[in-house]
């Protein structure tokens, strides 16, 4: 009986993994924000699940992250326990970041597919001189998969398994991403040498490409930062037809980055997911979940997908060890806090009244009526530099028009850093700070922008200077 029920359990498996054409190792879809777009995230790739589809997408990364998912599949079907798990970790460094990926695929009890990864990004657009992002990325992978026998099946002497229950291989991955403006276009090959995992006979692992556009549309009403993008997949088995697949997503958030809803879909399967993020003073956390509804299975619920991430930023020791080595090495950085350092070119261009300017606040017209042009010459620069009026301005406006306006400033700013426009999006962080001096995600962006422009200018000094 014990038997009857093992075939029946792996027969089941098999027929799950034909039904979608999918044999040994096939990208069932990774990742909790990748499953809630309809398992699109080529172009996208900005989390550390960019392993398991762009290894690019990890160079977009500024901080340490880990990620953990969990995903139930096809709950609701009778003594079948299928569930995917990984753990991905990302550190960026000045030369790159660096990846390591762990992934279990598993019909408990039976069967189970490892893979063990190590990757690499690195930003290639100062090196090749183009004036937006260009990354590319590397996968190193070891690949398993192997057989749970009970002692019944074993006496079976099947000869499948006369040389052992287990078997892998060795392959890379390899991926670019492209951010031209608002858009963003991603390439990968996954399984490129296609190793051979058989048992007995000879079985390859196929090769996937995968190919990926997004573009992000920027805000409407209560919606922030609205991504539509697209993916197109293409898998060739030996001895089978080609897989091929479009899929379809789009992902928008809300309350200033705090909240994500996100809808897709292709021709196999419906999804939708949210997501949740908080950032602390050096740390952050993002709970995403997602649904999966498969269309050519109507006796199952569906697959769960859940997954916790956790971000690191550098400590304030670290912070300050990487610009004592960039003064070292002859870089520029910016100092500690700007804003002191921007209301000197004030007084250097109206020396005649050093000291009034500190005291023109007090006897405004009294004491300086002489001098009424000078007056308002020195407020014009001060609110471009230093935007000091606007203090005042934003105590009287209403919470939902401080959110708005503190929302605006972070998405310039964002789309500034995203250019390599670094002393801008600075200016723009600093511009939330005066309207939430406790924002952390701002402080945490403008120490990375000091340190990416420090580099900057580093690479823009001529050899031999």
């Amino acid at each position: 009986m014990k038997i009857k029920k093992n075939y029946f359990l792996l027969t089941t498996y098999y027929l799950l993994l034909t039904t979608y054409g999918f044999p040994a190792f096939q990208d069932t879809g990774w990742g909790t924000r990748a499953g809630g777009m309809g398992n699109t995230f080529t172009a996208i790739a900005n989390d550390p699940s960019a392993t398991l589809w762009n290894p690019a997408g990890i160079a977009q990364l500024e901080m340490l992250e880990t990620t953990f998912m969990y995903n139930k599949l096809f709950a609701g079907i009778d003594d079948v326990n299928l569930s995917q798990m990984y753990a991905a970790g990302v550190y960026p460094t000045a030369i790159g970041s660096f990846g390591l990926t762990v992934t279990d695929f598993a019909l408990w009890g039976y069967y189970r597919e490892n893979t063990v990864s190590a990757s690499y990004a690195r930003d290639l657009a100062e090196d090749l001189g183009v004036t937006f992002p260009l990354m590319a990325g590397l996968n190193l992978k070891y690949l398993t998969h192997s057989y749970m026998l009970d002692s019944r099946t074993k006496s079976m002497d099947n000869p499948v398994f006369a040389g052992g229950t287990s078997a892998g291989g060795f392959t890379p991955d390899i991926g670019i991403l492209l951010k031209p403006s608002d858009y963003s276009f991603g390439f990968s090959a996954l399984n490129i040498l296609q190793p051979d995992v058989g048992l007995k006979t000879e079985d390859n692992v196929p090769m996937i490409l995968k190919f990926g556009t997004a573009y992000r549309g920027g805000d409407w009403a209560f919606f922030e930062n609205i991504t539509p993008t697209v993916d197109v997949s293409y898998r060739k088995p030996a001895d089978n037809t080609a897989d091929f697949k479009v899929s379809g997503g789009i992902e928008s958030w809300f309350n200033y980055n705090t909240f994500a809803a996100r809808l897709g879909g292709n021709d196999r399967e419906f999804s939708f997911g949210f997501s949740y993020n908080k950032m602390f003073s050096e740390t952050g956390l993002q709970l995403d979940y997602a649904f999966l509804l498969p269309l050519q299975m109507p006796d199952t619920s569906g697959s769960h997908r859940l997954s916790l991430t956790f971000r690191y930023t550098l400590s304030e020791e670290k912070v300050k060890a990487k610009e004592k080595i960039a003064q070292e090495e002859g870089m520029h950085s910016p100092p500690a806090p700007p804003p002191q350092k921007e209301e000197q070119p004030v007084p250097v261009h109206k020396e005649e009244q050093p000291v009034p300017v500190q005291k023109e606040e007090q006897p405004v017209p009294v004491q300086k009526e002489e001098q009424p042009v000078p007056v308002q010459k020195e407020e014009q620069p001060v609110p471009v530099h230093k935007e000091e009026q606007p203090v005042p301005v934003h105590k009287e406006l209403t919470p939902e028009k401080k959110l708005s306006l503190k929302k605006g400033h972070y998405d310039a700013a964002l789309r500034h850093y995203e250019k390599g426009e670094y002393e801008l999006a600075i200016a723009g962080w600093e511009a939330v700070l005066r309207i939430d001096p406790n924002d952390a995600d701002s402080k945490n962006k403008i120490e990375l922008a000091k340190i990416h422009l420090a580099e900057k200018k580093q690479k823009a000094v001529p050899v031999g200077r």
